[in-house]
């Protein structure tokens, strides 16, 4: 992969490494509130009351304004209004030039020249900053790290730190609509004698200085910046680009460049702080410290921004639906998904597509749409009647296992049951009690892997084959990979869990214990294990980590929950050869291309952490062994089983330690479970079915994803519209879902009467559709939660062009908004409302409706 490689850029990032580390220590240092060194610096103590944004060409530094005549920004009181001081404030901000300068800081008399491509930015590029200011930490700008600075080797760091900067991509995706204004810039804009194209910006060819601090932080020996300063800083570039793009003022080059200039730092810092984030993990696997984006914002601007990932940049045996779901996690940021496609193509580029078998007239086969899981036949329609796949190198020639039930039923019915190595002959399948000791074994059903031992014998039904029995040589090969691996039984669902309905259900009970206590997970993908993992150099390891976010096993649902309880995940590759997950992702961390690694921090069930936090769902809380419903079914949206009724099983596994086996009984142990009693009001703003008939669960999904038809689910977006830290939670009780919801109400009679207003119009088109036999109706959104730290403004499905809302009705007379829950129960005309369906809104058709913050129930 291209870098920063070059010995000339390299001396030369050290040298300013070295510079700005040496500058930064001589600086004093600012203390907080307590007294205690603050590891930012405030923007006036670099700049005075300056209305403009200073673009330092030489050395590529934003330096973002402060809020003229704002001193409460630094923990001083604001005036009250009608005092002489507030007074003198308004006075002031009515002089202020509604514009900012933007251009680079001149050095000589040529550089003073450029100053006709750099015009001026509206005040919204001041007011969108400025509205970013909640907390302090906002406004300011990255210091190198300074203390206890003579017990550091300072050549060590900057010498880590530039090895760090040279695996970052040597320049950022562009943004869409650049390569329109690179022919027309000036050959100064672009490094010496180069041709103009977005590689040879020196705005995206150059560090700017705060990525050089951050990554000197990173590199220091010990933590001097702690994550979610990284996000602010991250997240204050992110608001300065968005007022950026949306300007339509001034020169158009200069708001290119502008932005080419944000992007990039964007992209970097944003990179640097995942990357750092996933080491801390990856350095401390005892500790439970994930959380996913942490804080990142802006997520949705900057895929409008740039359509990198897009599917027509898939290598032809990529399959569409594996790269969308990679590319369309939001913790999937920046975006950028050159390193993943190159490494793939490295190992497969060679291979046609596969997704589609070729049907008569066909050449060959096709890659899918990308839609849906149900637009691929490797999601739906493989069919597979017989588990019938072989262990290199034979080729169908060996025995067939039979299945000791007097073994299996022996067995006490409180653990899971393993193969065991020193019992199972070469006749029969024997077993012994799950335990640690144990090597489970997580495959694709599709790929053929297993046999049913205890249906040999019997016809297939479709072409009256004989089928069962289990292959001797795959228990051959996992008994030998148990060896190796120092283990004393394996667990694999074929051999394990029978088709018998009752012991069916009884061995998927156990399926988290098994995991969590096993030694070692053997991951079975055909695609892994067509891969030669004997010489592990760099490039192959990347490879691996490529093609094990995209593979058939990454993307089921079962394979998804077993790799969340597996604390020890090995992959099996070509000729039987194992390798540690782990392994290598810390390698490829230490060394490898970054962009490719920090793919892994929208994975965290593929990152160790211990047993006890496996699929910890660790927000501030100590021990929390489950996901919450919500976020498990965020995990499974895109995820599937191929076995009918396996979805709501699978959720259920994520979200407590025994199964449920319909949506009523799943729900219902959530009423129970005090962990388990909250669910995000924005996990519901989606097209997915509800559960019919049952009392208080008319809002309560049926399943946590799309049944599988093509658009059906897409057509609303993203599962989750909101992200749902950034939402109110309601309270799952028997009586219905409480919560606090913006809220807009309406009497269905009165609303079907005409009407000149097209919101009202809108209003009675929708009641006539879906409100007939309601009295009242509502639309309703998820309010935001007050202890959120993002903006509900950067959520495009909140505040976009169409808006979700679902639709709810009442049969009650009255509509009296409820706001305190001790109320309920003693207020007998409380509203009961039911939920109907949730609703794209059509905004040039009509604008929302004016809506008001109430606390109701959904029964």
């Amino acid at each position: 992969m291209t870098s920063y490689a070059e010995e000339n850029e390299y001396t030369f990032t050290r040298s300013r490494l070295a510079g700005i580390l040496q500058k930064d220590r001589k600086e004093p240092l600012s203390l907080d509130s307590r007294g205690q060194p603050l590891r930012f610096i405030h923007h006036s103590e670099y700049i005075e009351e300056y209305k403009h944004l200073v673009f330092e060409w030489r050395e590529l530094e934003l330096l973002p304004v402060t809020e003229p005549f704002a001193p409460w920004l630094l923990g001083k009181q604001r005036p009250a209004p009608g005092t002489s001081a507030h007074f003198e404030l308004d006075r002031a901000n009515d002089a202020i030039v509604d514009w900012a300068f933007v251009e680079p800081a001149p050095t000589d008399a040529a550089d003073a020249e450029s100053r006709d491509n750099w015009k001026t930015l509206p005040i919204d590029l001041e007011k969108n900053w400025h509205a970013a200011g909640v907390e302090w930490v906002d406004w300011n700008r990255l210091r190198a790290p300074s203390l206890a600075v003579d017990t550091v080797d300072v050549e060590a760091v900057v010498n880590d730190a530039c090895q760090m900067l040279c695996r970052l991509p040597a320049t950022p995706p562009p943004f869409d609509g650049s390569e329109d204004y690179l022919p027309s810039l000036d050959q100064e804009y672009f490094v010496s004698h180069s041709e103009r194209t977005w590689e040879n910006l020196r705005a995206v060819q150059f560090f700017d200085s705060n990525t050089l601090r951050l990554a000197m932080h990173i590199a220091w020996p010990r933590e001097t910046i702690i994550p979610s300063q990284m996000a602010d800083a991250a997240n204050s570039i992110s608001r300065c680009l968005d007022a950026a793009r949306k300007n339509t003022k001034g020169t158009a080059h200069g708001l290119f460049l502008m932005k080419t200039f944000l992007w990039t730092a964007w992209h970097r810092i944003t990179m640097l702080h995942h990357h750092n984030f996933i080491g801390m993990q990856l350095r401390n696997p005892e500790s439970v410290i994930w959380y996913p984006r942490m804080g990142i914002i802006g997520a949705s601007m900057m895929r409008e921004m740039s359509t990198e990932g897009t599917l027509e940049s898939t290598p032809s045996y990529m399959c569409k639906w594996a790269f969308k779901l990679v590319t369309q996690d939001q913790a999937s940021m920046p975006p950028d998904f050159r390193a993943l496609t190159q490494r793939f193509s490295d190992a497969f580029g060679h291979y046609g597509p596969r997704c589609m078998t070729a049907s008569p007239g066909q050449i060959q086969s096709r890659q899918c749409a990308g839609e849906s899981p149900g637009s691929c036949m490797r999601f739906k329609g493989a069919i597979i009647e017989d588990q019938s796949a072989h262990a290199a190198p034979c080729h169908g020639g060996c025995s067939k296992l039979t299945w000791d039930e007097a073994s299996y039923r022996s067995l006490p019915r409180e653990k899971g049951r393993a193969v065991s190595l020193t019992k199972t002959d070469e006749k029969s399948v024997r077993y012994t009690s799950s335990g640690p000791g144990n090597m489970a074994v997580s495959h694709v059903w599709s790929h053929g892997q297993g046999g049913r031992p205890e249906i040999y014998g019997q016809k297939s039904g479709v072409n009256d084959k004989y089928v069962g029995g289990y292959n001797s040589c795959l228990h051959a090969r996992f008994k030998r990979i148990c060896q190796e691996l120092g283990c004393n039984s394996y667990w694999m669902d074929t051999p394990c869990i029978p088709q018998d309905h009752n012991l069916r259900r009884e061995e998927i009970a156990h399926i988290n214990d098994v995991f969590l206590e096993s030694k070692v997970t053997l991951v079975c993908d055909r695609d892994i294990m067509s891969m030669d993992l004997t010489t592990l150099t760099l490039q192959t390891m990347e490879s691996i980590l490529a093609t094990v976010l995209v593979c058939d096993w990454n993307v089921r649902a079962w394979t998804f929950l077993e790799a969340m309880r597996a604390p020890n995940i090995y992959l099996l590759g070509r000729n039987d050869t194992t390798v540690r997950l782990y392994d290598i992702l810390l390698e490829v961390w230490r060394h490898g291309d970054i962009s490719l690694g920090n793919l892994f921090f929208s994975t965290p069930h593929l990152i160790p952490t211990p047993n006890y936090y496996r699929a910890s769902d660790w927000v501030g809380n100590e021990k929390l062994e489950t996901l919450s419903v919500d976020k498990a079914a965020s995990v499974l949206k895109n995820r599937h089983a191929s076995r009918p009724g396996d979805d709501i099983v699978i959720w259920s596994l994520l979200c407590e330690e025994k199964p449920s086996h319909t949506p009523e009984e799943l729900w219902i142990s959530m009423m129970e479970n005090e962990l388990q009693s909250e669910v995000s009001t924005a996990f519901l703003m989606s097209a997915v079915p509800r559960i019919q008939g049952v009392p208080g669960l008319s809002w309560a999904p049926a399943r946590p994803n799309d049944p599988g038809e093509s658009g059906y689910f897409l057509d609303l977006g993203n599962f989750f519209t909101i992200d749902d830290v950034n939402c109110v939670k309601g309270d799952v009780t028997k009586r219905g879902l409480l919560a606090e919801w913006r809220m807009s109400k309406f009497p269905v009679i009165l609303s079907s009467a005409p009407s000149t207003d097209r919101t009202k119009k809108y209003l009675s088109e929708l009641a006539l559709e879906h409100l007939k036999g309601y009295r009242w109706g509502a639309v309703i959104q998820p309010a935001q939660d007050a202890r959120s730290f993002l903006d509900l403004g950067q959520s495009g499905n909140v505040v976009g062009e169409e808006p979700l809302v679902a639709i709810v009705g009442t049969t009650d007379e009255t509509v009296e908004p409820l706001y305190k829950p001790r109320q309920l129960g003693m207020n007998k005309k409380a509203s009961k409302w039911l939920w109907v369906t949730v609703h794209k809104w059509r905004r040039k058709h009509a604008e929302l409706p004016r809506m008001r913050l109430e606390k109701i129930w959904i029964a």
